[in-house]
């Protein structure tokens, strides 16, 4: 730890590093992530040359497209700028601690260095796409083609974005975003690996809730009822109300809930009751 640093600043810190692993466990979580090797092969871009039905074709295996968009949403705040978990501001905060070990800070500074180009691939870096059939002579680099598909395709309609890979295909375009995304899934998964490594040497105090608090909806969602109300449509609220309360003292308690237990905390207590009400 950087012992000039001041306590409030270290404590804001280990705020954005907590805030970062909630998130990281969501994309940890994803389906697809759960076949690493799999993933890895989409990521790098394995490539197959062979003939298909008499032609020769390069393929390239990708991930369910529906699939790989929700992970994609999921990765997205790693990547905006201005968000409290972007991956250089979470590097900032990382950087921090660096000094506790000798192995640490390298570790952080070429995993820092990594996330750099796999977030933003210099232009003549990675490969071109040009195909005669889709833009003649004209070759797009694919970290150019993985944006046009994020901010034309995916999250918004953005006219500049779609005219940046003008001509070329849905297809290009979701290519090269599997690689870019990918790239970026696997790098938050690392980060996430080395802050769990630097909490069991010691070097981090994270809050647990970071790594236990739920990341992914259980479904089906089931809500235990502890009063139920039914009434025609445009019943006035306090009458529904009126109708819950009245529903809810009706309903048969045991023992264990009757006043005077530990277990009588109302509707808000550990045991997950609820109350609802309806107007049908």
């Amino acid at each position: 730890m950087n012992t000039d640093i001041p306590p409030d600043v270290l404590d804001r810190h280990r705020e954005r590093i907590a805030a970062f692993v909630h998130r990281a466990r969501r994309v940890k979580s994803h389906s697809l992530l759960q076949d690493l090797q799999q993933f890895k092969r989409w990521a790098e871009g394995t490539t197959t040359i062979g003939a298909v039905d008499g032609v020769m074709c390069m393929t390239q295996d990708v991930p369910p497209e529906e699939a790989f968009e929700s992970l994609a949403s999921r990765c997205r705040p790693f990547l905006l700028q201005g968000e409290t978990i972007h991956w250089s501001a979470v590097f900032g905060s990382l950087r921090a601690f660096r000094e506790q070990d000798a192995r640490f800070g390298p570790a952080v500074e070429e995993l820092r260095k990594a996330w750099a180009v796999a977030e933003a691939p210099e232009p003549d870096t990675g490969f071109a796409v040009t195909r005669p059939d889709e833009v003649e002579s004209q070759a797009v680099w694919f970290a150019a083609l993985a944006d046009s598909w994020l901010y034309g395709d995916l999250v918004h309609a953005d006219p500049a974005a779609q005219e940046r890979a003008s001509g070329h295909t849905f297809n290009s375009r979701y290519c090269a975003a599997v690689l870019l995304y990918g790239q970026v899934a696997i790098h938050v998964v690392a980060t996430l690996n080395l802050i769990s490594q630097a909490m069991e040497a010691g070097l981090l105090v994270v809050d647990e809730d970071a790594f236990s608090a739920r990341v992914t909806a259980t479904v089906p969602m089931r809500f235990p009822l502890v009063g139920f109300a039914q009434a025609d449509v445009g019943t006035p609220m306090q009458e529904m109300f009126d109708a819950l309360d009245q529903a809810i003292a009706a309903t048969p308690r045991s023992a264990e809930e009757e006043p005077g237990t530990d277990s009588d905390k109302g509707p808000d207590a550990n045991t997950g009751g609820s109350s609802e009400a309806s107007g049908d």
